[in-house]
């Protein structure tokens, strides 16, 4: 089944030249997620145009990030001054997510035929985990569990000021909607605006969708249970077949 935690890149506009909107653009474009999971995920994942799940509260089909194109990616980087493209520390964590390092060694494989060479750094993720949320970090492979309203994301990742991953990320439009969205009670009308919001951030690619796995669960046939789309596993209501 289709889980929650979406997996993506994140791109640090605290760092040079991910502060420029061109360039991180560029690098949307160069990352092929359906070869990805194709070849390295063996077809076990659900590619992500958004960075929001069909289940999660704010999922909008038609918000799209930037589709796979080098040729257009080459062209954003020339415009954004690097046509030789640059360097940049890239950081996956070992062992959190399915294939993570397989997934993290193909990523730079992909930059590199635009002109981005990213230098893979690999810590364990217990490291990983501490520096990241203190911004040490500007370029990384990351994912946002128990995810089913667009706030949680968007608020902790995007927000000025707010963001718990230390992402240097602001845009002030994004701010008051994010804000305006949280004040109304009407459903719809919160909806639409988490709508706007999505739209906005994938535009301005401070983040690069990449997929939701494919949540595989194994258990006895004569078990009545469901599995939740939330990685978490609750027997609450579970129970035996009668023999």
């Amino acid at each position: 089944m289709q889980g929650l935690r979406p997996i993506f890149l994140v791109l640090s506009p605290a760092y040079k030249p991910l502060d420029n909107p061109k360039v991180r653009r560029a690098i949307t474009h160069a990352i092929d997620r359906d070869r990805i999971i194709k070849h390295i995920l063996e077809g076990y994942a659900y590619p992500l145009s958004g960075l929001l799940s069909p289940q999660v509260f704010g999922y909008e089909p038609s918000a799209k990030a930037f589709p796979y194109d080098p040729e257009k990616a080459k062209q954003l980087l020339t415009e954004a001054g690097f046509p030789n493209g640059f360097e940049i520390d890239y950081y996956s964590p070992t062992g959190r997510y399915p294939k993570d390092r397989e997934v993290a060694q193909v990523i730079v494989e992909q930059l590199s035929k635009v002109g981005i060479k990213a230098n893979l750094k690999t810590p364990e993720w217990s490291i990983f985990n501490t520096d990241y949320k203190n911004g040490k970090y500007p370029f990384y492979l990351t994912g946002r569990g128990s995810l089913t309203d667009a706030d949680t994301l968007f608020q902790q990742y995007f927000r000025t000021g707010m963001t718990r991953r230390v992402l240097g990320y602001s845009n002030l439009k994004l701010d008051e909607i994010l804000e305006a969205q949280q004040l109304t009670f009407d459903v719809k009308k919160r909806e639409k605006l988490l709508w706007d919001a999505h739209k906005i951030i994938l535009d301005d690619a401070p983040a690069v969708p990449l997929w939701n796995a494919m949540d595989i669960y194994a258990y006895r046939a004569d078990l009545v249970w469901t599995a939740p789309p939330d990685e978490k596993v609750q027997l609450k209501t579970a129970y035996l077949k009668a023999k």
